[in-house]
């Protein structure tokens, strides 16, 4: 078999050429290196178009120069104008993008650094860094995909990934200003698909949609490529090394140059800017190394695991027969709206109970209100460690063993899997006990089965004379996007129900008919609640049925810029009612701040029961003077509530609460807050965070916090 040759004169040889028949990457050869370092390229370009998105959307001072670039050239524009460049120079004039490839990060970044020190806003300084970033990126990985030809599938995955995620980022981010981040992920894929709700499911398609459209249309680019895509550079450029130093050097040198443009600029700004980025990465100001500011940040310690999840132990006082209990957990639930106005038949009825008018659930997420509630513990890294920890519930097994027998009603599947429950559809229950079933499926007929099933499991335990029931239901009305029969369109207008806000945005009309929907769901329920509590006295079950009426967690409509639920440490997401009515209890009204924690101590003195070593507080004979919850809307995030502030601590990978940021309960800053940030304020400021530090592990491990730093 004859082998053709090809012959080359001279010291040049032919460039490799990326034809049809190849392929898009050619194992190893220069061809697959080339097309490799042009996806790499094009991900790092996008991601600095939404590293500059997010900035837009970050920027307090719309009549900064940021803004006004931003506002004259958005991302879409950006996006086309560059994209479009790009691929024309490419196609038609390679020899100047293989120029351009080699040169365009240090141009954009000459350019960033020189408007950051003409204008020193935090936008171009934060924007300056992000590019950094990016081109650092870029340049190692440019560099070890023509070193180490195998790494290139690694490399585009990771890129990929930044890049999506950078995406999704920026459109959560436009309209429930908070940042992606594992915790959610948890939340999302738990919820996209399972019920009503915000639509998540469709949404993330869309936003698979359009880069998934994009990488698309590069590979058709690619297969009819014949050039290089991407010059292979000269030699030193091919080592990541060179590259790393270079972005190392820049980097410093850039975060040195902020320091001065920093210290002249109003303080506020930075702390708001510190809030809005969720402490990402900023120049910190002198103020910062003030020595006492700093000694009370570094001491931490670890928290004692075994102490932090503990249950606590429950006896029996006495023979007392035991009523029924009843949980019935209403979804989204504000405190503002037991009012005359709203929910003027509940409002009534909690005259005659106990009412815990001050009350935070344990989190701004549903499982994370139900674990306080029913475990007695706070639900700290909720989706991917307090399950392993904490094990069935030790509270709902003392039930059981003195004779509850237990059943819980959802109209959806909920997210917390409590082992000591048997667990119903209301449907299914329905249908398995002779109940007529409605061929209706929405949201309001299902809240209507769900009591009816409440009452009928009730009536069937009374009937057998068998011993207590716990019951507990989840109504859903009052969730996101918020049902109720056209009939309770009470208050007007009220917003699309078909809209979803998560890829549209919420404007200020928007958030006043989400406001109005709301209203509406609850005097629905309102009227639901009290048919289902005057049916107890009508069929003579309220002389021994005790019934607590709570809120998985609160929800926002636009209060300091926080929107619905999981988004924010805003304590109106945290802030929900609490009502117990039943025999035993007397009219009262609780006004001291109390949590989900506490329900477990409070029911035990009503069912003349013994709790011990507990995490919460019988707010009948105790009170707090700071309350504790966990934030959904970070990893690991605590929160310490006291009456003038909140102190916020991300705990590490090594279980130690790291102080992260004080400020008001809304989530928002003044002037008496940013004073603690400056001068002699910032020796109150470190008193501060030793105080509320101290506290959380009094909460959470039930004894005095050691002081000191530790290793």
């Amino acid at each position: 078999m004859s082998q053709s040759r090809t012959t080359v004169s001279g010291d040049q040889a032919a460039p490799p050429a990326c034809s049809r028949q190849e392929g898009i990457i050619g194992s190893g050869a220069a061809c697959g290196v080339a097309v490799v370092r042009s996806a790499l390229f094009w991900m790092h370009l996008a991601c600095g178009l939404l590293v500059f998105g997010l900035l837009q959307q970050l920027t307090p001072d719309r009549s900064s120069g940021f803004s006004l670039v931003a506002a004259i050239f958005p991302l879409p524009v950006w996006a086309l104008v560059v994209g479009g460049v790009t691929v024309l120079a490419g196609w038609r004039w390679p020899r100047a993008f293989r120029v351009v490839l080699e040169t365009w990060p240090g141009f954009i970044l000459i350019g960033l650094v020189g408007q950051f020190l003409w204008e020193p806003e935090l936008a171009w300084w934060l924007l300056a860094m992000g590019w950094l970033v990016i081109w650092g990126s870029w340049r190692v990985q440019h560099g070890a995909v023509g070193r180490w030809p195998r790494l290139a599938p690694v490399l585009v995955v990771a890129t990929g990934t930044a890049t999506l995620w950078l995406y999704v980022d920026l459109q959560l981010y436009l309209v429930l200003r908070v940042h992606l981040n594992l915790e959610l992920i948890g939340l999302f894929f738990s919820t996209g698909t399972t019920g009503p709700g915000v639509g998540l499911d469709r949404t993330l398609a869309w936003y698979l949609a359009w880069p998934l459209l994009g990488l698309a249309l590069f590979g058709v680019w690619l297969r009819s490529w014949r050039g290089h895509p991407v010059a292979l550079g000269a030699a030193w450029r091919a080592r990541p090394l060179w590259g790393g130093l270079t972005f190392l050097v820049a980097l410093v040198g850039v975060w040195r140059l902020a320091q001065p443009c920093l210290e002249a600029r109003p303080f506020h700004d930075y702390l708001q800017w510190r809030m809005n980025n969720r402490l990402f990465p900023l120049p910190q100001p002198e103020a910062f190394r003030h020595p006492a500011l700093q000694r009370a940040i570094a001491e931490t310690r670890p928290f004692d695991r075994a102490r932090m999840v503990r249950q606590g132990r429950f006896r029996r006082r006495d023979s007392r027969p035991l009523p029924h209990l009843v949980f019935l957990f209403v979804e989204s639930w504000r405190p503002d709206v037991l009012s005359p106005d709203i929910m003027p038949k509940l409002t009534a009825r909690a005259a005659h109970g106990l009412w815990l008018a001050n009350h935070y659930s344990t989190s701004n997420d549903t499982s994370g209100g139900v674990i306080g509630a029913t475990f007695g513990v706070y639900p700290l890294n909720l989706y991917r460690l307090m399950p392993e920890l904490f094990g069935p519930s030790a509270w709902l097994a003392f039930l059981r063993a003195q004779g509850y027998r237990s059943l819980r009603v959802a109209d959806f599947q909920p997210r917390v899997n409590l082992a000591e429950t048997s667990l119903f559809l209301a449907s299914e229950y329905a249908a398995q006990h002779g109940m007529a079933v409605p061929a209706d499926d929405s949201i309001p007929v299902r809240t209507r089965l769900a009591l009816e099933v409440v009452m009928h499991a009730l009536q069937e335990r009374a009937a057998e004379a068998s011993g207590p029931r716990l019951v507990d239901a989840f109504l859903y009305p009052t969730h996101y996007n918020y049902y109720f029969p056209d009939a309770y369109t009470f208050f007007q207008p009220v917003a699309d129900f078909r809209i979803d806000y998560v890829l549209k945005g919420v404007s200020d009309d928007d958030l006043a008919g989400l406001r109005n929907r709301y209203w509406n769901a609850c005097r629905f329920l309102d009227d639901e609640l009290d048919r289902f509590l005057g049916e107890l006295d009508r069929r003579g079950l309220a002389s021994h049925t005790l019934v607590v009426l709570l809120g998985d967690h609160g929800e926002t409509f636009g209060e300091d810029g926080s929107v619905f639920h999981a988004t924010q440490p805003h304590a109106m997401q945290f802030r929900t009612p609490l009502l117990l009515l039943g025999p035993g209890v007397a009219p009262g009204r609780i006004e001291h701040p109390t949590v989900h924690v506490d329900l477990i101590p409070l029911l035990a003195h009503f069912l003349g029961f013994e709790a011990e070593d507990v995490q919460g507080i019988n707010p009948l004979s105790a009170s707090r003077t700071a309350v504790l919850g966990t934030d959904i809307s970070a990893n690991n995030r605590l929160v310490l509530r006291r009456a003038d502030h909140m102190s916020l601590f991300d705990v590490d990978g090594w279980n130690r609460p790291q102080w992260v940021l004080t400020l008001r309960n809304s989530y928002t800053f003044d002037e008496e807050m940013a004073a603690l940030y400056h001068g002699q304020g910032l020796d109150r400021l470190a008193a501060i965070i030793r105080e509320d530090r101290a506290e959380i592990f009094r909460i959470l491990e039930g004894v005095a916090a050691p002081a000191g730093s530790m290793p």
